[in-house]
């Protein structure tokens, strides 16, 4: 009984710490506190790992992209989400500020922060990015990317440059670091692959902090969320340069 009564009393002092004035900014990307290597053993790629409210919408976070919740709307301490079909999910905001963020609903509770898993010590040396096959004329390439923003692009088979080409992303150095810094690697366990046998084979590599080295073998589609933003620009540098 003692017990319960702290449960209570605790509850309602959390609750005091939501300020009302600032439950608009709830705009941008809230990560789950807890151990990534946890979240992705549980249910390797489609494990949801945080939240990203944009406008008036609300979206699950999870290794393999974004998937629309719904439309949220608050009221003093609470969120409901208009989930697909009309149907409305409740959620209570037990505590709110800058960067904490913590929900509870029918399911029991979760906590976010926005800053958790940035790591501004964090410093790549060399990205490899690999294609492989799938079940049709997917583009199979290396790219090898230098932290200077050197760039070595070597074609093998379905693309619009066979052999080697050397370019530059200097450009696009510090967008790439920017995202590498947030992609909490050095805590996730990415010894499994993500992804399915009829996807677009990829195998990407990092080099950084001097003798570091962590590689993650998945296909296109279901490559962890956070690295996604390299892959893609990337991709898209090759694409934009008619070398795929």
């Amino acid at each position: 009984m003692r017990n319960i009564l702290f449960l209570f009393i605790l509850l309602g002092l959390l609750s005091c710490d939501v300020d009302t004035d600032k439950l608009s900014s709830l705009e941008g990307e809230w990560i789950y506190i807890r151990d990534s290597s946890n979240v992705i053993e549980m249910s390797k790629s489609a494990h949801e790992i945080g939240l990203r409210f944009k406008n008036d919408s609300l979206y699950l976070i999870k290794n393999d992209g974004l998937y629309l919740e719904g439309k949220y709307f608050l009221e003093k301490n609470n969120m409901n989400v208009e989930v697909f079909g009309g149907k409305i999910s409740k959620y209570t905001i037990r505590k709110h500020s800058r960067d904490t963020l913590w929900l509870m609903g029918k399911l029991g509770g979760e906590l976010y922060n926005r800053k958790l898993e940035f790591n501004p010590n964090l410093k790549f040396e060399k990205i490899i990015l690999k294609s492989g096959i799938c079940y049709g004329n997917c583009p199979e390439f290396q790219i090898v990317l230098n932290k200077n923003g050197n760039v070595d692009f070597t074609g093998f088979n379905n693309v619009k440059l066979i052999g080697t080409k050397h370019f530059s992303m200097s450009n696009k150095i510090q967008k790439i670091d920017s995202i590498f810094k947030l992609s909490n690697i050095e805590k996730s366990d990415y010894t499994g692959s993500f992804g399915s046998i009829d996807g677009w084979d990829m195998n990407i590599t990092f080099y950084y902090n001097d003798s570091k080295i962590k590689s993650i073998k998945g296909t296109y589609f279901s490559m962890p969320y956070r690295i996604k933003g390299i892959i893609n620009i990337l991709i898209n540098e090759v694409e934009k340069k008619e070398m795929i």
